[in-house]
């Protein structure tokens, strides 16, 4: 997912302090949000250089088609929610979180470098603030947490590389899109159990851990890991014609 989501269950607002894993979490999110920041200062420019003029251009194109398809899952939520009560994010995953994946995949398969997935993630988080006002601090952390952690997963897949030329790095097949497929499914669910735990720490919204899990595994891993897989065999056909 490209930018943390509201929560989709009502939760307890009750003081009682945080659990350790919600706490280890939260730990992890900043270590992950100073290294992205610090990636970033230290490598823009060449990372810009590598994707170049074309490729940021075809980022913000795809970002503009994600952010569509987010935002309108978003408002179908609402009605969803109305219909299904707390579950309604397992239905509304399927255009809320396959659909945005698998335009993850695709962009990632057209320009497979580092930085190419923070770009889009960064680009949906700023349409996501103009269009509902999500531009607080908190959220800014959010979406350069889940920047961080979605690059971090594709470093260690060798889904994307600094160097060599781009057939190479994404080659047709099955081995790259089963690689790329793999680092968005546990980006997605990484980004979703996440949420929840720096919700519960910030704002002592409590959630069943059963229920955490179901959204990460199911929601996060599995829907992201469908969307991903069909992206990334697309974004290879794709980048062929483009």
């Amino acid at each position: 997912m490209l930018c943390f989501a509201t929560p989709a269950l009502a939760a307890d607002e009750i003081e009682k302090p945080a659990t350790p894993i919600a706490v280890a979490a939260m730990g992890v999110a900043a270590v992950l949000s100073i290294a992205g920041v610090i990636a970033a200062i230290c490598f823009g420019p060449r990372l810009t250089a590598a994707i170049g003029v074309v490729g940021m251009t075809r980022i913000a194109l795809l970002s503009g088609v994600h952010f569509a398809i987010s935002f309108t899952a978003r408002i179908a939520d609402a009605v969803i929610s109305v219909l299904v009560g707390p579950y309604f994010v397992f239905v509304s995953g399927f255009g809320g979180e396959v659909l945005p994946t698998l335009i993850q995949a695709v962009t990632v398969a057209i320009i497979p470098r580092p930085g190419t997935l923070a770009l889009s993630n960064l680009t949906v988080a700023i349409l996501n603030g103009i269009c509902a006002g999500e531009l607080g601090p908190t959220d800014i952390w959010f979406a350069i947490v889940g920047a961080s952690l979605g690059e971090l997963c594709l470093l260690l897949t060798g889904a994307t590389r600094w160097s060599g030329d781009i057939t190479t790095v994404a080659p047709r097949g099955w081995s790259w899109p089963l690689r790329c497929a793999l680092a968005l499914s546990v980006y997605n669910g990484g980004a979703w159990f996440l949420q929840y735990c720096m919700y519960e720490v910030l704002f002592d919204l409590f959630y069943p851990a059963s229920y955490i899990a179901a959204v990460a595994l199911v929601v996060g891993a599995l829907y992201g890991g469908l969307g991903a897989i069909v992206g990334a065999r697309w974004g290879v056909r794709l980048r062929e014609i483009c």
